[in-house]
């Protein structure tokens, strides 16, 4: 799993590339990875980053909050035993607030 999930956080570097994610099917793959690792915190910290990169480009931050419960699992994360964790939430939120600010959003 966290094979998977480096890669698509690499991928995820371009905005075009982000949106293909978003909108396929490694986006679900990505939250079962997430529903079967959830105590895992090396590989949430992973997925947090992954979801944070995702989010960056307009159209996967649009697609994977109306289509996915990213915005859900990064929420309960926010109050983590794990520091990196924590802090990985914040940083996704933030991505995702700014996303909220922009006009054209």
């Amino acid at each position: 799993p966290m094979a998977r999930v480096l890669v698509v956080a690499a991928v995820a570097a371009d905005e075009r590339a982000a949106s293909a994610v978003a909108a396929s099917g490694l986006a679900r793959a990505l939250e079962e990875v997430w529903r079967d690792k959830s105590d895992d915190a090396e590989i949430v910290l992973q997925l947090l980053w992954c979801y944070r990169r995702l989010c960056a480009g307009r159209d996967a931050h649009d697609g994977l909050l109306r289509e996915s419960r990213v915005l859900l699992d990064v929420l309960d994360c926010v109050g983590h035993a794990n520091p990196a964790v924590a802090r990985q939430a914040d940083l996704c939120l933030d991505v995702v607030v700014e996303h909220d600010r922009d006009p054209d959003g």
